[in-house]
């Protein structure tokens, strides 16, 4: 799922002002908040807020996360959906057609 979201960074404008490990550790904490991945020991939350001292501040992070999300979103309904075909396939696990990646209301505290 970050490989797909990182991948449709490559569409938005928006992403060219971020380092690639900013717009890698937002992909990762998107790609873990909607598959919900199961409590660790450092919880989900704490690895994000985490990488986000490694990759940016905070808002950074969030405002990439916001990007990526917001692009998920509507990258079926693009002209330049190949990315969103591309990742439909089996070979992918149809992550791009996970239902929460369909609406940017799909991660919490992202939904605008």
């Amino acid at each position: 799922m970050a490989r797909y979201l990182l991948e449709l960074s490559l569409l938005e404008g928006q992403c060219v002002a971020f380092l690639p490990v900013q717009l890698a550790g937002a992909a990762l904490c998107v790609s873990r908040q909607v598959l919900q991945e199961p409590p660790t020991p450092g919880g989900a939350a704490a690895w994000c807020l985490a990488s986000a001292v490694h990759v940016g501040s905070e808002a950074s992070m969030l405002r990439i996360m916001h990007i990526l999300t917001n692009a998920a979103a509507k990258a079926h309904t693009r002209e330049t959906c190949a990315t969103f075909i591309k990742f439909s396939s089996p070979e992918t696990m149809h992550v791009s057609r996970h239902p929460g990646l369909l609406s940017d209301a799909g991660v919490p505290g992202l939904g605008t």
